[in-house]
């Protein structure tokens, strides 16, 4: 009944539904407009309103800001300014003290019956509280009620009590939605959100995400000696490349090595190539996969992950720490993006590295086994027989296990035995169903005989079979569709006493 209700109101054509746009001047392509220095007179009003609370980690009080002069003020100002223009704040603006203060009548020794109180720094406060731009030129949403100047709380609930009086005055409803959801932000699908980014063409500039992407590296490890790495497979070369400040490789690999191989042999080099004794290394990757499979090594990790794993040893054992960074591809670092540049510049002239990874060699091999078996089917009488069909390595990965796969390739061939294909062979006196009087092979089991009708019926309404008239191939065609229908298909066989 509710959502019935919530459908009839939500309709844009209901005559009982008031709408209000919301006035939001902030998608305006004269972004210039919003990028006006701070004025002078913007810093001395934030700072006479902030409050004489506890400082910081910086431990700056801010009685402190109060007395200073106008020529400090200025200075402070172009500080202000310089940190809005480029993006960057103070790593003692980050820091904050947290002092937990205890819930009334509530456990002690859990960590959820305290609440956090956060000390910021001062300064950082007094930046954030120059809002009179932002407010005056309506560049703040009007329903955003906290951090405001005469706006808190209860001004949101006097919204909705307000709405709820005239709702009941003019005898209309009122819906109110209510969502309180634990840790929100941890919950969010980050490729989701980058999407929903992307479609609202909010994406940033590859300049600002370079330049932040370095000062946060930068940032994290300030003495390591950074190298990029990259791998690169196209229908022509595969090929590995390396780039630091000091030098760059580009080496041709054999063809049979596959993309996760060229990306670990990549950085095996750049640890034998690219190092600088006697300091730390930062090695940035974009795979993914490369680092998860070293992170999560054993003893049948890929011969090349093994291989890696070995260097950083040697390193380590030289008093060298290497630290392995998986920075996005083509997301505009400026290092990968080199990299990534000289590994697609290899041609035949490049050197060459006469190294194969067993495991690409030996997927190489069953794959051209299997290409040599499906080329014999397409020749064979069995194709006119059965019809396209998924090949056996795409089963394989459907079935539950070996039984289940050997049960397939019968029912596909149809050598599961039954009186009428015993018959064949002289090994059963009778060849004809007791019920039917047909001949007794699992085509008659499957699709006529009248002892499995009920569960036929049942199977056909699972598997989306409409006609109960059909032949062997379009009942396979329905069971072999996806591993959804094959496997309630395994499932039911038992049913028509098939095991």
């Amino acid at each position: 009944m509710f959502f019935k209700t919530l459908n009839k109101l939500s309709s844009p054509t209901n005559p009982n539904v008031k709408n209000h746009e919301i006035v939001f001047h902030n998608n305006s392509t004269e972004n210039e407009f919003l990028n006006r220095n701070i004025e002078f007179w913007e810093l001395k009003s934030a700072i006479s309103k902030t409050k004489n609370s506890t400082p910081g980690a910086d431990n700056i009080p801010s009685i402190w800001f109060k007395n200073l002069d106008d020529a400090s003020l200025l200075k402070i100002l172009g500080m202000l300014q310089q940190q809005l223009d480029f993006s960057v704040l103070p790593k003692v603006w980050k820091d904050t003290i947290i002092i937990p203060i205890p819930k009334p009548n509530k456990d002690k020794t859990k960590l959820t019956s305290y609440r956090p109180i956060a000390l910021t720094s001062v300064f950082c406060k007094i930046f954030e509280r120059i809002t009179h731009f932002l407010t005056s030129q309506k560049k703040l949403n009007p329903n955003q009620n906290g951090f405001l100047s005469f706006r808190d709380n209860h001004t949101a609930i006097y919204k909705i009590y307000a709405a709820i009086s005239e709702a009941r005055k003019n005898k209309n409803f009122f819906v109110a939605v209510s969502l309180d959801i634990k840790s929100a932000y941890d919950s969010v699908h980050v490729d989701d959100l980058i999407l929903k980014c992307l479609q609202l063409d909010k994406e940033l500039p590859s300049s600002i995400i370079s330049s932040g992407s370095i000062e946060c590296i930068q940032n994290f490890f300030p003495n390591h000696f950074i190298i990029a790495t990259d791998g690169s497979k196209s229908h022509c070369y595969t090929s590995i490349a390396g780039f630091s400040c000091l030098q760059q490789f580009c080496y041709r690999i054999h063809s049979l090595n596959s993309v996760f191989t060229a990306e670990v042999l990549a950085i095996c080099q750049a640890l034998d190539e690219l190092v600088v004794p006697e300091k730390d290394i930062l090695i940035l990757s974009d795979s993914f996969s490369a680092l998860s499979s070293l992170k999560n090594i054993s003893f049948h990790s890929p011969k090349v992950i093994q291989r890696l794993a070995a260097k950083i040893h040697i390193r380590k054992n030289l008093n060298q720490n290497i630290a392995l960074l998986w920075v996005p591809g083509h997301s505009g670092v400026s290092w990968n993006e080199k990299a990534d540049s000289i590994a697609k510049q290899v041609s035949d002239f490049s050197p060459y590295i006469d190294w194969t990874a067993s495991e690409d060699i030996l997927s190489h091999l069953k794959k051209q086994s299997f290409q040599i078996t499906e080329e014999n089917y397409h020749k064979s009488k069995y194709q006119l027989l059965i019809g396209n069909i998924p090949d056996i390595l795409t089963i394989s990965k459907w079935t539950g296990n070996r039984v289940q796969d050997r049960l397939i390739a019968r029912i596909i061939s149809k050598t599961i035995t039954t009186p009428g294909l015993l018959y064949r062979f002289n090994l059963h006196p009778d060849p004809l169903c007791r019920v039917c009087i047909e001949i007794n092979d699992i085509s008659h089991i499957l699709l006529k005989c009248q002892k499995y009708a009920s569960v036929r019926v049942i199977l056909w309404r699972k598997l989306n079979i409409v006609s109960t008239n059909i032949s062997y191939d379009v009942l396979l065609s329905h069971i072999l569709a996806n591993k959804n229908n094959l496997l309630i298909f395994v499932q039911t066989l038992k049913y028509f006493e098939i095991v």
